[in-house]
């Protein structure tokens, strides 16, 4: 055996080259991770609390997305599968998230309609000077009023005769003046209502909310997001200095809108609403994205040496996979999706933060100091995190320090951040519709045959046991054995008494999730209200009372706010200078929620209610013209120049140009009501009719007709 003798000088060699080695290898470990400031720190950690308080949501709402997909939990299944079982599924949850997303998408999206309104208050404020312009307006017009009694009386006016008109008429000035100062905040609503759809419609607003919508039913909550504000290139025509026009592109911010996902919106673990606490909203940004970052001007808020350096690191391809989200493969699984896109995607993940920072902090990261008057309070942030890299940090747009996030739940849970949805209402009722369907295709496939009992004693040696049409069995008698050969068992058929059980359930499904299955079209068996129109409508009147909820915490929730939120910031940039005045933001969604079908059908009741004589001489013909126009719209019938048709009047009897009857009465047109009567005359007696307005068919058998019976004598 050898021994390493190394003297003093050799073992103080070998210390100083694994030192060196040592600070070698700090260095470069430095230089390739950043340096964690206070900032980078702060929304870190909030992360980790965040990310660990949703993991059970994030949980729940993969199990929504199963269900709605049709898909067992994976316990579940290996539980079925142990049985030798069917694994069906009934896609119930599907069926009724379908027609939830139908029906509320088309009570606000109706045709040539919004789903909300700006009006003007009742008693609206305009800036000083156009109130002082209208009244001025209004004065002057008095004066000359004045004036003008005054030449067609020959009575010269003077000042004590103005002043004394005047104060007469004061109150008559005052309602003038309210009236002319209501028609103009009435103009400038309209104005303002028809640039905001326009930011609308460029800002994809209309799109994002459609798209809500299915979260909305399907998961805990839907999400809308905006406005958000991007440097967009739009075109403009400008003219030529030779003439004619030519196309000249600019970039302006534009506000636009988004749905976000509910797996990508992390609130604080104590938060019950979006501006209760600190938020993060997971992003996925590309090269090209975080390029074109750096060109932004530096007010932007974004860090260039931070992008550069997330750039490095994403060169060639190379994915950065820095949140190591586990939920991600089960959400890919689920949605249908190539899980490889998690790990092999170029798509690099930013965590975008918004919540409150202490101003010291802010300014140690690089904010501007002219920015944060006191660096002892806190200040509403946004802040782009990838990797441990802050490349943007800038303050909340919002002067009120409001997040630019809406969010609603089909059903709303008090004191949670968190609501339920359409799988979570229905999830028992499921699960017992799919053991029932289970068991009856089960029973279906066992009572589909006979079970068929052998006794192998009794068949000669390598016997074939399959069964066919006709066959015949050779069998032996083994030792003088009395017991049959073959014993056959038919198992009965119970499908028919488990049918009425699955069809309980799934009418309870309509009661607890609020759609019914015949708002889907499904037909309802066993008669009831549903089979008629009127019954119909009221069964639909009656269900509408749930869904209604869930429209009107979309109108409270999401579209009212989402559009006030762009209203002030319009304001607060003087694009609605010349449009100013007092006015509300209304969501329209919940008001109209009586069905078109409804009210059609209500107004052609009353059409046929009304439809005689005696109603006619009450309404008139322009009423009933009216109610034609109403019954029109409600059907969604256009009837051109039926709004500007004039109603001719029926002329009295004597006339030139006006057919009679035989009595010498107006005849009017054929089949109108009160045709052939005579003003102060008796009206005729009633008919029979039957439901359509038709004279009842049928002979009259009596023996002496009216105009047949002999007179008494005198």
């Amino acid at each position: 055996m050898l021994l390493n003798v190394q003297s003093n000088a050799d073992l103080d060699e070998e210390a100083r080259l694994a030192v060196e080695a040592d600070a070698e290898y700090n260095t470069v470990s430095a230089e390739n991770t950043p340096m964690l400031d206070n900032l980078t720190t702060i929304i870190m950690d909030r992360w980790d609390k965040a990310k660990r308080a949703k993991r059970p949501i994030q949980d729940q709402m993969l199990k929504n997305l199963r269900q709605k997909n049709g898909e067992y939990e994976p316990e579940k299944l290996a539980q079925i599968k142990t049985m030798q079982g069917s694994t069906a599924f009934i896609l119930m949850t599907d069926t009724k998230c379908r027609s939830g997303k139908a029906w509320v998408k088309d009570v606000l999206f109706q045709p040539g309609m919004r789903p909300w309104d700006v009006t003007p208050t009742p008693v609206p404020e305009l800036p000083d000077d156009i109130t002082q312009g209208i009244a001025d307006q209004v004065m002057q017009t008095a004066l000359m009023d004045l004036v003008d009694q005054s030449v067609m009386t020959g009575v010269p006016v003077d000042m004590s005769m103005i002043q004394q008109q005047m104060t007469g008429n004061a109150d008559a000035i005052k309602e003038a003046i309210l009236q002319a100062v209501k028609a103009k905040a009435k103009e400038n609503a309209k104005k303002v209502r028809e640039k905001i759809d326009d930011q609308l419609v460029e800002g994809k607003w209309y799109q994002a909310l459609d798209k809500m919508i299915d979260d909305v039913i399907d998961q805990k909550c839907g999400f809308l997001k905006g406005p958000i504000f991007r440097s967009t290139k739009m075109r403009k025509l400008s003219p030529k200095l030779d003439g004619g026009m030519q196309v000249d592109y600019e970039e302006k911010p534009r506000p636009f809108f988004e749905r976000r996902s509910p797996f990508d919106i992390y609130p604080a673990p104590d938060a019950v609403d979006i501006d209760d606490g600190y938020l993060f909203d997971r992003l996925s940004l590309t090269r090209r994205t975080l390029m074109g970052l750096r060109n932004l001007p530096p007010e932007s808020g974004y860090k260039v040496e931070s992008i550069n350096a997330i750039l490095e690191q994403t060169r060639g391809g190379k994915s950065l996979n820095w949140l190591q989200l586990d939920y991600l493969t089960d959400q890919l699984t689920a949605l249908g999706q190539d899980t490889a896109a998690t790990y092999d995607g170029e798509k690099i993940d930013c965590l975008e933060f918004w919540g409150s920072v202490d101003g010291q902090t802010l300014i140690e990261w690089g904010m501007d100091p002219e920015l944060i008057p006191d660096s002892t309070l806190d200040y509403d942030i946004c802040a782009w995190m990838i990797d441990r890299y802050i490349i943007k940090c800038m303050m909340n747009y919002d002067p009120m320090g409001k997040k630019p996030f809406f969010k609603v739940s089909f059903e709303e849970q008090q004191d949670t951040f968190w609501g339920k949805c359409v799988p979570e209402l229905i999830k028992d009722i499921q699960g017992a519709c799919n053991a029932i369907v289970r068991a009856i295709l089960n029973n279906v496939g066992i009572a589909s045959g006979p079970q068929i009992e052998l006794n192998k004693d009794r068949l000669p040696p390598g016997a074939n046991t399959q069964i066919w049409p006709l066959k015949v069995w050779e069998t032996t008698e083994n030792g003088l054995s009395i017991a049959p050969a073959m014993k056959v068992y038919n198992i009965s058929m119970n499908a028919d008494k488990l049918i009425p059980i699955y069809n309980h359930f799934s009418k309870l499904a309509d009661d607890h999730c609020g759609i019914p299955s015949y708002e889907s079209g499904q037909a309802q068996s066993g008669g009831g209200a549903q089979g008629t129109a009127s019954g119909l409508s009221m069964l639909m009147t009656a269900a509408a009372r749930g869904i209604k909820a869930v429209i009107r915490s979309i109108d409270l929730e999401v579209i009212a706010p989402s559009i006030e939120f762009l209203f002030y910031w319009d304001l607060d940039n003087g694009i609605l200078d010349d449009m100013i005045c007092d006015m509300n933001i209304e969501a329209k969604g919940s008001s109209s929620l009586i069905a078109r079908e409804q009210q059609s059908v209500r107004i052609n009741e009353f059409l046929q209610t009304t439809n005689n004589p005696v109603d006619l001489q009450i309404i008139g013909l322009e009423g009933r013209k009216d109610l034609l126009l109403q019954a029109t719209k409600a059907s969604e019938i256009n009837i051109k120049g039926l709004e500007d048709a004039t109603v001719q009047p029926i002329q009295p009897a004597g006339q030139p140009g006006v057919p009679l009857d035989q009595a010498g009465n107006p005849a009017g047109p054929p089949g109108s009501p009160g045709a052939g009567l005579t003003p102060g005359a008796p009206l005729p007696a009633p008919q029979n009719v039957d439901a359509a307005g038709n004279a009842s068919q049928g002979q009259d058998n009596r023996l002496f007709k009216q105009d047949q019976v002999p007179q008494q004598r005198t």
